[in-house]
């Protein structure tokens, strides 16, 4: 795989793992209490679909699309590459990004999934952060 090349799968389990890092504190904190025990599937339009578990120990990654998730978000392979590097959290896109065509959420599942994007984007721009201030630098 090229330095450019986005690999969706590799970058959910680096979020995953430090979603799981993060856990206890964001639970102390109160920060995550309305995501515990949830099942969001990340779609892309190309194909790939991938189930996050989130619960009170972590973020456990699943390959498929589970029927019985409370969310489901789905764009383009490169609006999940700019998501998960912190440029555009996934509300901006579903909301704001008409073109090619606007993805959109069902209604009964929206406060879950602007909780969930508020909370990853914070995440990953840490994680960014953090690599910057260690010399790691951006991802492609």
């Amino acid at each position: 795989m090229g330095v450019h090349e986005f690999d969706l799968r590799v970058r959910l389990e680096e979020v995953a793992a430090r979603w799981s890092q993060l856990t206890p504190l964001m639970v102390q904190m109160g920060i995550i209490e309305d995501l515990l025990d949830r099942k969001l599937v990340l779609m892309v339009r190309e194909g790939e679909s991938f189930t996050l578990h989130i619960s009170g120990e972590g973020m456990h990654l699943e390959e498929g699309k589970d029927p019985w998730a409370h969310a489901f978000m789905c764009t383009t392979l490169e609006q999940w590459r700019r998501i998960l590097n912190g440029e555009k959290p996934f509300c901006a896109i579903f909301r704001m990004d008409p073109e090619p065509r606007r993805d959109t959420v069902r209604l009964d599942q929206l406060a879950l999934v602007e909780r969930f994007s508020t909370v990853l984007q914070a995440m990953v721009n840490l994680s960014r952060a953090e690599a910057g201030a260690e010399g790691g630098g951006e991802r492609s």
